[in-house]
């Protein structure tokens, strides 16, 4: 009797052990899983941050280009600034293609890139229509035609950085929460396993 009531304290502990080991073990594979999937999307973050300020910078020597040209009537400038054109275009392209898993910056990287479009027609508009007569206060009053048709693109520019730099802080966050997270379950765990 007594040896039936040890061997079953026995099955009943050792069925509990494996259930605790079994659960240590489902516990240990989320957390790893939730790590990476979080480490992932911290990478994510920095190459559409990247992407979006190598995107402005590009933009950025555009513009200063165009102004170039505004103010000296620098054709060299205006080649600049075509040569700028199409790097301009795909890097907008591919910001709004990394953006399609959120639909905030999605929305902002497809007016980024509709602005890129819109700077690009209106400043060619510009200067195919621009005036013959070649006075420096001409010149002046065309360079800051030249910052208002940019204006847009630049405050799209910084909403998108902003927006972005906000989501990779909350996901960096996120990951250290996890880690954090990690570091004081799996040691609990097994001392429940070591005490079971």
């Amino acid at each position: 009797m007594i040896e039936d009531t040890l061997s079953r304290a026995q099955s009943n502990a050792f069925l509990l052990a494996m259930v605790a080991l079994g659960g240590c073990l489902l516990s240990f594979a989320g957390e790893t899983y939730t790590q990476r999937d979080q480490a992932a999307w911290v990478a994510h973050g920095r190459e559409v941050s990247r992407q979006g300020r190598e995107l402005r910078a590009l933009v950025a020597e555009q513009h200063v280009s165009a102004l170039q040209y505004l103010l000296a009537s620098d054709s060299s400038a205006l080649t600049e600034e075509r040569a700028l054109r199409a790097p301009v275009l795909s890097r907008a392209a591919h910001l709004d293609s990394l953006t399609t898993d959120n639909p905030d910056q999605h929305a902002r990287a497809r007016r980024i890139h509709a602005q890129v479009d819109e700077w690009e027609d209106r400043f060619t508009t510009f200067v195919t229509q621009r005036s013959a007569t070649d006075t420096p206060a001409r010149r002046v009053a065309d360079a800051r035609i030249g910052k208002e048709l940019f204006a847009p693109l630049s405050v799209e520019l910084t909403a998108f950085l902003g927006a972005e730099e906000r989501l990779y802080m909350s996901r960096v966050d996120a990951e250290r929460r996890t880690q954090r997270l990690i570091a004081t379950t799996i040691p609990v765990e097994i001392l429940l396993l070591a005490v079971l």
